[in-house]
């Protein structure tokens, strides 16, 4: 079955179109035929073009911690390539659904230089995107993504049996198993 996304009737056979992409997107596309329930699934050859000039870096997914936790980030940095200072909103996205996680976050982006983003979550294990908005500048309104980034955990919880096995005296260290 289709996954639980909202899905687009064509409007004449064999056509649709498409509103409200959000630009430095690259989209798949899937086509469910609901007569066979067969799918098929293309990816854009390209994302979505974008005025902005601001590209990410330095991409780094620090994973949850402990299974169930919930509290994974992400670290980046936020490149201005113009001679003016940028200001810029940034939001988490869930790669799937394309639904915000979190807040809306609002920073500067110095002339010619960088804003380093740092543990920004905390986040759940899934796919996502950081979507970055110019909010002043020339480009104000355009806006770009950063690369799409997981965050996992792991799938067994964590356990561990300890007993003493000697105890430490004058002589001899302690023995502990685990």
């Amino acid at each position: 079955p289709p996954p639980g996304a909202p899905w687009q009737l064509e409007t004449s056979p064999g056509s649709i179109t498409f509103t409200g992409l959000t630009t430095g997107v690259l989209y798949t596309f899937i086509v469910y035929d609901s007569l066979t329930g067969c799918s098929y699934f293309e990816t854009a050859t390209a994302p979505i073009p974008t005025n902005s000039t601001l590209t990410t870096d330095t991409i780094t997914a620090n994973n949850i911690t402990c299974t169930g936790n919930a509290d994974g980030n992400v670290s980046f940095n936020i490149n201005n390539p113009e001679a003016i200072t940028i200001n810029v909103d940034y939001q988490i996205f869930d790669s799937l659904s394309l639904a915000p996680v979190g807040p809306i976050v609002s920073g500067t982006v110095p002339a010619g230089g960088s804003l380093s983003v740092a543990n920004l979550g905390p986040l759940p294990f899934g796919n996502y995107y950081v979507l970055i908005t110019e909010t002043s500048g020339p480009n104000a309104g355009c806006s770009n993504v950063t690369v799409p980034f997981n965050i996992t955990e792991s799938a067994i919880d964590l356990s561990l049996t300890a007993s003493v096995s000697a105890n430490e005296n004058c002589n001899d260290l302690g023995v502990i198993t685990a």
